[in-house]
């Protein structure tokens, strides 16, 4: 029973991925997507990498090299599994379909466990690999320090796995019997990626200076027993730190299993029911359609912390960054003078502005996971007696009224302290709010191409989706056209790369949505 729970855990997180798609040419092509995307991510972290290996090679300071790897690895897999363990582990739907049956409930946790591991040792590689590859090009490697390496790599993702394990199952029990459990996990989330954004940035401009900085930062971190022995143990072959590192991961993993298969069945069948809702009589308002879909979709992402999380990042990356502009105005117009003495324009600037607004763009992908989300309820939306189209307009819409008001907040403060021409001016102003459409149709083509209706958890149709990465590369590489092509050809005027690049939007926006009334109506009537 054990070999079956393990391969249908397998098998959700591949098919989570894959889009539900049965076809070897799409199963392919989302293979190839997530291998790029992987190098990407690993290319983005060998830059650090490979600018810390020689420098702290020849400083004596090896140790601190493999402690910083490991403490950016153990960041990336918390961050990327801590709720997906609260939603696998506590709050999967098919939950008590498993308590019914007689499987011991240490072999469900085991099985769900195992599954996070594993993607948490896909996270794992985009770090792993670049920092052994710039070591290997850089210093000289002893066989001990390779294999401790490779243990660590091993025994790593289990840390991180139990750490998430404990802290989803914290929140778990911080939410029970909690009415709005939505607003306070979303708020908890939000502050957890604040702190996580707040630490790695300030660690990042530590590390900017490394002869300079390298030293004093290591000197503080050298008492820090959790970085200096595993660091010791890759970087020296130091036998006894190997040990007791290992010892130091396992430990959590073995303690955190013991602990939550012991308690798993009564936290899986604890009484979870609201308080009472006393009803009282109200007129009825009459209201159209179209209306009703939108107030759906709406009440939708907001019972969903997972969903409204994971899909309106960029709603509050926009609304972060007007604060932020409007209360640091002046180090922005200093940044910017600088950059015109070193012969950036105010063209170039405008167009790297709007360039940004569109990057951020891509973090709100409400339209991606929409179609996923109803899961095996789809059949309700199907049946309404409204033509397909109107239901797939409510999720563009939702989508739209969240992302667009969100895009003209940092534009507007962008325009107040820049004062720019009419023609920059319009430009701040539309490109981006088209753009958003641009991402909104994408994410929407793509989830009525690659639904994922069977999954247990909400967040493996949010994260784990193949439209969702679509919606995000695709959009990236959108948006790095205008700044490749500003960058790669000096002599064309930005504003005019700026306008095409307008146009360009408008018009492959205008061949999606001509595709969504037609034949993704269709194929979302045929789901």
């Amino acid at each position: 029973m054990g070999k079956a729970l393990l391969r249908v855990q397998f098998a959700l997180v591949w098919n989570s991925f894959a889009g539900g798609s049965r076809k070897k040419g799409a199963r392919a092509g989302i293979a190839v997507a997530m291998v790029i995307t992987a190098a990407a991510i690993a290319m983005m972290f060998s830059v650090t990498f490979d600018a810390m290996a020689a420098a702290y090679y020849e400083m004596g300071l090896g140790w601190f090299y493999f402690a910083f790897f490991l403490l950016v690895d153990f960041c990336l897999m918390l961050l990327g599994s801590v709720f997906t363990a609260k939603a696998q582990l506590f709050e999967a739907k098919d939950n008590a379909q498993l308590l019914a049956m007689p499987i011991p409930p240490g072999q469900i946790l085991f099985s769900r466990m195992a599954s996070l591991i594993l993607v948490n040792g896909f996270f794992q590689l985009t770090v792993a690999v670049p920092a052994a590859v710039c070591w290997v090009l850089h210093c000289p490697v002893t066989p001990m320090g390779a294999a401790a390496f490779l243990l660590f790599c091993l025994c790593l993702p289990l840390t991180a796995t139990a750490v998430s394990a404990l802290v989803g199952w914290l929140i778990s029990l911080a939410t029970r019997g909690v009415r709005n459990k939505t607003l306070l996990t979303t708020v908890f989330t939000l502050a957890f990626l604040a702190l996580y954004l707040y630490y790695y940035s300030k660690l990042m401009r530590s590390l900017s200076d490394l002869p300079a900085l390298g030293a004093a930062l290591a000197g503080k971190l050298n008492r820090v027993a959790l970085l200096l022995i595993p660091g010791r143990a890759i970087a020296e072959g130091r036998l006894p730190d190997l040990l007791w590192s290992l010892a130091g991961m396992l430990l959590p993993f073995l303690l955190v299993s013991l602990v939550l298969s012991a308690t798993y069945l009564r936290v899986l069948s604890a009484n979870r029911d609201f308080a009472r809702v006393v009803y009282r009589e109200k007129a009825a308002k009459s209201g159209s359609a179209a209306g009703a879909l939108y107030r759906r979709e709406l009440a939708r992402l907001a019972s969903s912390s997972s969903y409204l999380v994971n899909s309106t990042l960029g709603v509050f990356a926009m609304i972060a960054g007007a604060v932020f502009l409007a209360v640091k105005g002046s180090a922005l117009t200093a940044l910017l003078s600088q950059l015109a003495t070193y012969g950036f324009s105010g063209p170039l600037i405008t167009a790297g502005l709007v360039v940004v607004l569109c990057f951020l763009s891509t973090m709100t992908t409400v339209t991606a996971p929409s179609i996923s989300l109803e899961g095996r309820n789809l059949w309700i939306a199907q049946s309404l007696p409204v033509p397909a189209w109107t239901v797939l307009r409510a999720k563009l819409l939702l989508h739209l009224s969240l992302a667009v008001p969100a895009v003209l907040l940092p534009e507007a403060v962008l325009l107040i302290l820049l004062r720019p021409g009419l023609p920059e001016a319009l430009l701040i102003l539309l490109v981006p709010p088209l753009f958003n459409v641009l991402v909104a149709l994408i994410g929407l083509c793509a989830n009525l191409l690659l639904p994922n209706l069977n999954w247990v958890t909400e967040t493996a149709a949010v994260k784990n989706s193949a439209a969702v990465l679509i919606a995000i590369f695709g959009g990236w590489f959108l948006a790095a056209i205008p700044a490749v092509l500003c960058l790669a050809v000096p002599s064309l005027p930005p504003l005019g790369v700026l306008a095409g690049f307008g146009v360009l939007t408008a018009l492959l926006s205008l061949l999606l949505l001509g595709w969504c009334r037609t034949s993704g109506a269709r194929i979302f009537r045929r789901l």
